[in-house]
């Protein structure tokens, strides 16, 4: 005997969209912090936000680095602490150093 293949209208239909992923909230990020506690804020945030190890190349170029996109514009328009590339560096060694 043949099996029936189902009728395409009795198959489960796609959801059209697909739920969004609620972003991790920013962090705090005042002039005056010192350096561990801007690193930890960060490191915080990283950690929330990247659920999975990825290269810089695909944080950079896929659709898995946009959970990242609200931290950057936060850090780009708003931050002016002098420390946040040596602390981004640093959350990044650190969050490295565990994986």
């Amino acid at each position: 005997m043949n099996p029936q293949l189902p009728r395409r209208e009795d198959l489960p239909q796609r959801p059209t969209t697909v739920p969004s992923k609620s972003y991790p909230e920013l962090p705090d990020i005042d002039d005056d912090q010192s350096f561990a506690e801007l690193t930890r804020e960060l490191s915080l945030y990283f950690v929330k936000a990247i659920e999975t190890t990825h290269s810089f190349e695909q944080l950079r170029t896929s659709s898995v680095g946009h959970d990242l996109r609200p931290l950057i514009t936060y850090l780009s328009k708003t931050v002016h602490h002098p420390a946040i590339v040596a602390a981004l560096l640093s959350a990044h060694i650190t969050i490295g150093s565990k994986t």
